[in-house]
């Protein structure tokens, strides 16, 4: 026998050193999958995200609300427009406009002769 061991030769410790190695090796790479999954799922998130922030300041400013306004205004001023011949048996044309300082309603009402009218009305 020898007094010193070939360091080459292929001992127990070794292999099972390797075996540990290639175990570590292989829980490193699904790690490594498992990181680009999530990267790939946090980038889709960030966007959703930024769609978000972009709706919500959209919701809070003041076109949004101004938008709303006009749209309503617009509706009920039609619906006006369209009841008040029944109710008074003429015929009436009604027109809105809105501005930043209030809004403005013109009327035009023909009723077995001419007569015109306009008023301005102001938000209280």
């Amino acid at each position: 026998m020898a007094l010193y061991p070939n360091p080459r030769a292929p001992t127990d410790s070794n292999e099972e050193a390797e075996k540990k190695l290639e175990e570590q090796i292989g829980r490193m790479k699904q790690r490594l999958e498992r990181s680009k999954e999530l990267r790939g799922q946090l980038e889709i998130e960030e966007e959703a995200l930024r769609v978000y922030d972009l709706l919500a300041g959209d919701l809070r400013s003041d076109k949004f609300q101004a938008y709303v306004l006009q749209e309503v205004f617009t509706q009920r001023v039609q619906g006006a427009s369209a009841r008040l011949p029944r109710l008074t048996g003429s015929v009436t044309h009604c027109s809105s406009t809105m501005k930043k300082s209030g809004s403005s309603i013109t009327t035009t009402r023909t009723k077995r002769g001419s007569a015109t009218r306009s008023a301005e009305e102001r938000p209280s």
